[in-house]
């Protein structure tokens, strides 16, 4: 190899290694060593971002809706690097970096696949169980915790006109632990839910004042648990039965 050309790596995410080694002069024992060291660097990403994700899993689920794939991470997070960064020097990931990239993915989402429409309701996920589920938790929430008749409330489970949003007459630790027990499709279920419910002074709800309530209480002893996790029970027994 000529010792006074410069070797420009650029980025790996082709497969390995990147575009800018097929300007270099490298033997067939540098290429391969070139490779072993960029799988090493990918492997301990891999590893590194499944360990922070065990953390920010909820967060991000919850906040941002949803979990980028691990592999389209790991070559963003790969492309981003120096070309020192390696090995010893492979700095470790970052929350802001998991998250910025959570936030980017799941707008590509909405653009691609017009996820958006899909949250203008609450949109259940069990199958053909639906509507036995929204019967089981009306059940459990009328006249105690809502002030709604069946109808009403069957509606914000569909893409229905609404015309009155339902209170909630619990509390707001209550309510935002119930409904993020619940199995919902949606992205952004904090917001989809400001849309259907007041709190039980008929005043709106915040979708970030309900994450902060989320996460303050999870492992909490609130007031009402108990009755939340009834109703989660019921509907798992349910969908066994």
């Amino acid at each position: 190899m000529n010792k006074n050309k410069k070797s420009k790596l650029g980025t790996y995410s082709n497969d390995g290694l990147g575009m800018g080694l097929l300007d270099t002069e490298f033997s067939k024992e540098q290429l391969k060593e070139a490779t072993k060291i960029v799988d090493e660097d990918l492997s301990e990403i891999r590893r590194d971002f499944m360990e922070q994700l065990l953390r920010l899993d909820s967060f991000i689920k919850s906040d941002i809706g949803a979990i980028p794939r691990t592999e389209d991470f790991i070559l963003w997070v790969f492309d981003k690097k120096k070309i020192y960064q390696t090995g010893k020097k492979l700095p470790k990931i970052t929350d802001k970096e998991i998250i910025d990239f959570a936030k980017d993915y799941t707008e590509n989402l909405r653009n691609y696949t017009n996820y958006s429409n899909s949250d203008k309701f609450l949109k259940l996920n069990y199958g053909s169980n639906n509507h036995e589920v929204i019967k089981l938790i009306y059940d459990n929430l009328s006249p105690e915790k809502i002030e709604a008749n069946y109808s009403e409330f069957e509606k914000i489970f569909g893409n229905y006109e609404i015309t009155n949003k339902i209170r909630w007459k619990g509390s707001e630790t209550e309510f935002v632990n119930l409904f993020t027990q619940i199995k919902f499709e949606n992205l952004n279920l904090y917001s989809t839910l400001t849309r259907y419910f007041l709190n039980k002074n008929n005043n709106l709800f915040s979708a970030k004042q309900l994450s902060v309530s989320k996460s303050k209480s999870t492992e909490t002893e609130y007031k009402g648990k108990s009755f939340v996790e009834n109703i989660i029970s019921q509907i798992k027994n349910h969908i066994k039965s």
